[in-house]
């Protein structure tokens, strides 16, 4: 396992920890994210950004890349979240890193502005 601690590599930290967690069985396939929560708060502090459904809103492109981790073993959904989100299946994800600059990444090959609606409609910019 990781050194949460040190996060020296805090986005290979988190893609490690991320790959580990979701191949856990759990009793409660609701509690994926609370039973997380308190690691995404040490990352947020880490890459000063929030998370929106698991997922940090800073690299938030990188994120919804994921991939089964285990080739042997399909993904399930699980409905109580959003599909986009690796907290919307189990099984086991894998997450890679571009070999690139991760903000260069997300400056020369990402083209798309995410936004995020509250509850009253409203809309406003995820970074």
């Amino acid at each position: 396992m990781i050194a949460i601690h040190s996060m020296v590599y805090p986005l290979e930290d988190l893609t490690t920890m991320l790959g580990h967690y979701t191949q856990r069985a759990l009793g409660n396939q609701g509690d994926a994210l609370r039973a997380i929560a308190g690691l995404l708060r040490r990352f947020s502090e880490r890459l000063k950004c929030s998370f929106l459904q698991g997922l940090p809103v800073a690299v938030f492109d990188l994120f919804i890349l994921f991939m089964c981790g285990l080739c042997n073993i399909n993904l399930h959904r699980r409905s109580s979240f959003p599909s986009y989100s690796w907290a919307g299946w189990r099984g086991g994800i894998k997450l890679e890193l571009p070999t690139d600059e991760v903000n260069e990444w997300l400056a020369l090959k990402s083209w798309i502005i995410w936004h995020v609606r509250n509850p009253a409609g409203d809309t406003a910019p995820v970074w």
